[in-house]
């Protein structure tokens, strides 16, 4: 779909696989625990909407303005959060497996509980980002510290 307007709409538990969704807005839309599962959203525009859970691997969310968000205990394997706004979003018990968040913008973002495993941490800027200890030797190991414990 191009140029598709969702605004306003109320989306729960639907199932959206390998779509495209160019330049379509989403200013008020409800996404409660969907499944976007290889979807892009290139040059969509998501601001404005609400986002709870879900599950958005192999998604393409590149250049997102995704502030505040809601993905605590979503499965985000994969993801593409390639220089994405992530200020302030929630990533609790996320499964972030191999997340690209290179150029992401990280300031108050929650990743506490998130499983990370293969985030290649060198290529974003965590400045502010809230993380539990086991995060950080994850993201001290990825800078090729030696971590004694």
């Amino acid at each position: 779909m191009t140029s598709a307007e969702f605004q306003g709409a109320a989306v729960q538990e639907s199932a959206f696989l390998n779509c495209r969704l160019s330049r379509s807005s989403w200013f008020g839309a409800d996404l409660e625990a969907c499944k976007w599962t290889g979807s892009g959203f290139e040059s969509a525009d998501l601001r404005g909407a609400r986002i709870r859970g879900g599950d958005w691997s192999y998604v393409n969310l590149r250049q997102q303005d995704l502030r505040r968000q809601d993905f605590s205990g979503a499965r985000m394997k994969l993801v593409d959060l390639y220089g994405t706004n992530l200020e302030s979003a929630n990533f609790r018990n996320a499964d972030l497996s191999q997340a690209n968040l290179a150029q992401a913008r990280l300031k108050g973002t929650d990743f506490r509980g998130a499983h990370m495993e293969g985030v290649d941490f060198r290529q974003a800027n965590l400045t502010g980002a809230l993380l539990t200890s086991d995060q950080a030797i994850l993201v001290a190991r990825a800078y090729g510290a030696r971590i004694d414990t």
